[in-house]
Formats: structure tokens, C-alpha cells, sequence
């Protein structure tokens, strides 16, 4: 089945919050409305996708779906923090500290938006098909905006998933 997520966030006419999601089935006539004021793991996750599925242009028109960096976040490679008004994407796992914050800490975060060509010159990652065009040790790729070296040989897994480093 096909599946059309809307996500909405704002406010409404008398100030109060609207945060909702709704799912609309291949139909059209299964139309189902998810208050995600009282399910914010779901608002979190379709919030995900969506970052996910968009360029750093569109992501950067978008800061009220990005997490606000503080102190004490859990946060992954990939991920989007906001920062004075500046979107920065996660370059490492760890946990945000109060000296550690996106503007001064280059090897933990990212600025979108000022790309340099290092960067883009690393090939996509591919997913291999299998042994043959499997990725060896040292062999260095672009995924999901973040340069990875690969740590072990015969490496078929995604950057995110295990065998690669952050570079």
C-alpha cells in the first residue's frame, strides 16, 4: 500500500499548538488525523523521514523541524541540530556538551550550506552487490552528506550501520 504522510506543524488561530500528522492510504478515501501533541515519538520519526528525503536547500527553509542544539543531546551522524539560526549537520555520535557547541567543534558538526569540495569529491556511497565490488580498507565515500572511511575490507554495510568512520 502507498502511504502520503502530511506533516503540519504550527499554530492556530486562537495561539494554541498544532502538531499533527495525517496518512492517507493509495485510495485516498482512508484518510486517518494523529495528534501528535499526545504521540511525539511518531511526529519525531515522520519529522525524520522527511529530513531524510530532502536537499540542504529545502532542509535550511525548514528550521522548525530541525531539534535545537542544548547540552546533554544523545546525537548520531546525519542528524540535524539548529544553532543561532544556523543548521548543522552531526558529523559523529555523542553527546552535546555545554564547550562542545556546532560553531566550534568542526570534527563533531557541520554547517550546512558551506560544502567544500573535499567533501564533494568522495564518491557516493553504493550499495554493493556482493563480494566483487565490495568496499576495502581505507576506500573513503560520501553518505548522507558525511565522509566515511571504511575501517575493514570486503565491507558491504551502509556507513550508518558498521564498519566506517567519520573523516
Amino acid at each position: 500500500m502507498i502511504r502520503v504522510i502530511i506533516i503540519r506543524e504550527g499554530i492556530d488561530a486562537e495561539g494554541n499548538p498544532i502538531s499533527d500528522v495525517r496518512v492517507r492510504g493509495r485510495d485516498g478515501d482512508n484518510f486517518e488525523r494523529l495528534d501528535l501533541l499526545d504521540m511525539p515519538e511518531t511526529f519525531d520519526a515522520a519529522r525524520h523521514v522527511l529530513l531524510d528525503s530532502v536537499s540542504d536547500e529545502q532542509i535550511m527553509s525548514m528550521p522548525s523541524f530541525i531539534d535545537r542544539w542544548q547540552a546533554g543531546l544523545a546525537l548520531r551522524p546525519g542528524q540535524l541540530v539548529l544553532h543561532e539560526d544556523i543548521v548543522y549537520r552531526v558529523q559523529q555520535a555523542h553527546t552535546t556538551q555545554a564547550d562542545w557547541m556546532p560553531g566550534g567543534t568542526p570534527a563533531l558538526f557541520r554547517a550546512l550550506g558551506t560544502e567544500d569540495e573535499a567533501i564533494s569529491s568522495y564518491p557516493l556511497w553504493i550499495q554493493p552487490t556482493g563480494g566483487h565490488d565490495a568496499y576495502n580498507r581505507g576506500d573513503r565515500v560520501t553518505y548522507n552528506g558525511i565522509r566515511f572511511e571504511s575501517t575493514i575490507g570486503a565491507n558491504v554495510w551502509a556507513p550508518s550501520v558498521w564498519g566506517w568512520i567519520a573523516v
